[in-house]
Order: C-alpha cells, then structure tokens, then sequence
C-alpha cells in the first residue's frame, strides 16, 4: 500500500474504533545490496504512518484466533489473500461481514459480503517509504481497466461512509493531509518529492519491536512460508497435469 492509503486506511480505523490492524510479513534472504529481507516496498510507510510499534506480522495471529472464535464480526481485508490469516475460508464465511480489496479473485473473495475493485501496483500513483527511509514516488504506468478505482478514492468514500472525513478530490491533497500530522512529511508535496526522491526517516526514529512480538512474528513468517510452499506444489502438479494432456 502507498502512504496515501495507509493514511486513509489509519483514519477508517479510527473512524470504526478497530482493536486490531497489521501487515501481512515477507522475509524472504537478502544479499544487503539490492534485496532487502523485508519484501514488503513499503514497511516503513506503514509503521510510521499507522503509528504502529511492532513489525508487520505482530498481531496477524491474534486476529486469526479472534476471527476462529467469534470475537471478530467485520474484518476488512486490503489486497491480501486471506488464507496468509491462516484462517480457513468456511471460518472466513460465518463472518457478518468480510469486506475484501482486491485485484485478482480467490476462494475467499466468494465469501466475502462485498468486493472492492482495486488497481494493480502499475496503475497508481502515491508514494511510498523504503527500506533505507527515503520517501519514493510513484507514477501511474498504465491506467486500471473497466470500472476499477484508485485504491485511494475507495478508502477516501470508506472513510466518508462512516462519518469520519470531509471532502477529499485528489491524492495530491492526501499527501497534504499527511504532511500536516506526519512531521517527517511536512513541507513536502508529491512534486517535491522529483525522481529522486528525498531521504526523511532515519531507522533509530522507529520504535523498537518489543521483545514480546518476536515470537508472534516468526510465527506469522512461518506461515506465509508454508503457505507459499504448498502453492509452489499445487503449481507444479497443475503444470504437470497440463503437460499430460498435450
């Protein structure tokens, strides 16, 4: 997500009074020169922006038992497949309400109470932190087909539907809203920000992750790897399959 939705989505939460907001984590090695252990582009974004003081992943578990129990009733899932939850999609169908942003259709997305349109990473634009603190831009490529939406404009209406915002007509004026409550952002605009980018986060700015999330968070990077690796194999038996018939 970019800096412009996480905004948006850090009001909406604020809006709902919602108990509990994370990131789906991905680690994958790194080489300390281009590839960073952390595959998520915009981690930093997010932990500033969310006000958040643990790493993505420190709460994903937390929300998987609350919604196996009953205690979740809504859940708002942005552009991730709801099995990295580790929540099986019979549990996800009991749910009141599942609302899903998404490009690509699931098994989840069948259950879901309503299903939000939403743009591929090449056809947006915003902004976003990476891994080293400097403040990137990113420019539209292509332009979303049919009726999609910029991410953007969905959170800025969720935002409004539930009372919590006025008027908002460009991303250009999110940015601003996040330059006038994020001091690290302040003075700066999505022009200002040029090809370049601009460096405004130093690491130590970070909270540390408290030792208490470490294990939660391994957990959760366990997950996403055994889950890769069984679509891994789904994959290669469905290649095989495929080559069978020919």
């Amino acid at each position: 997500m970019t800096n412009e939705e996480l905004w948006l989505t850090a009001q909406l939460a604020k809006s709902l009074g919602t108990e509990w907001i994370d990131i789906v984590p991905r680690r994958e090695p790194g080489d300390n020169i281009l590839l960073s252990e952390d595959r998520n582009p915009n981690t930093n974004g997010a932990r500033l922006i969310l006000g958040s003081e643990s790493e993505p992943g420190a709460n994903l578990l937390a929300i998987s038992e609350a919604v196996k129990s009953g205690k979740i009733k809504a859940l708002l899932i942005l552009k991730e497949n709801t099995m990295h939850l580790g929540v099986p999609v019979e549990q996800l169908a009991k749910l009141p309400v599942l609302i899903m942003m998404n490009i690509l259709s699931n098994e989840a997305t069948e259950k879901a109470t309503i299903v939000l349109p939403a743009c591929g990473f090449a056809e947006k634009r915003g902004s976003m932190i990476n891994g080293k603190g400097r403040l990137q831009r990113l420019n539209r490529a292509v332009r979303p087909p049919g009726n999609v939406r910029d991410d953007w404009e969905i959170l800025r209406d969720l935002v409004q539907a539930v009372g919590g915002g006025d008027s908002i007509l460009s991303i250009d004026e999110v940015f601003r809203r996040i330059s006038e409550t994020v001091p690290q952002f302040a003075g700066l605009s999505l022009n200002k920000i040029g090809d370049l980018g601009v460096h405004i986060l130093q690491m130590e700015e970070l909270p540390p992750v408290p030792p208490r999330d470490d294990e939660a968070i391994e957990q959760a990077v366990a997950m996403q790897a055994r889950r890769r690796a069984v679509g891994r194999q789904v994959d290669e038996v469905r290649k095989a399959a495929a080559a069978g018939t020919h």
